[in-house]
């Protein structure tokens, strides 16, 4: 725990700047259309939708930070291609709307992951206090 929670602010600042601007910003400015913007907002948010629910039934069901680790990796991996594409000059849309829809399903696993291992890291005292006191600190950083 004393490791989560000094470690938890920046990956998270980098999340929203990922997941919400960056892609937007680069669409708009490549096309000036706003369907474009809410096509790429779509495909971020529709991963969420289709495999939040699934995902935390398997999460369950296998090592959580391994989860945690190996999705991190991955959004690291799409924002390095994002940054490369971008300043080669080769981004186009289509690739953004990928990147977005990517980063979408990666953040959607690891976000039910996460919240699943917080509730381990936070203690055994009894079921009730526990829970409470996992959603607590998740809801913290979200506030």
């Amino acid at each position: 725990m004393t490791f989560y929670l000094p470690g938890r602010p920046v990956p998270l600042v980098d999340w929203h700047l990922d997941a919400k601007h960056r892609p937007a910003y680069l669409a708009y400015r490549i096309t000036g259309s706003s369907f474009d913007l809410g096509l790429i907002a779509f495909s971020a948010t529709l991963p969420t939708l289709l495999l939040a629910l699934p995902a935390g039934v398997l999460i369950e069901r296998m090592d959580k930070r391994k989860i945690v680790i190996a999705m991190q990796v991955i959004e690291m991996v799409q924002a390095f291609l994002l940054a490369f594409l971008a300043l080669t000059g080769h981004i186009q849309v289509w690739h953004l709307i990928i990147l977005s829809f990517v980063l979408g399903a990666a953040s959607a696993i690891e976000i039910t992951a996460r919240q699943a291992m917080l509730i381990e890291l936070v203690g055994k005292p009894n079921p009730a206090q526990r829970h409470s006191s996992a959603i607590g600190l998740s809801t913290t950083w979200h506030a």
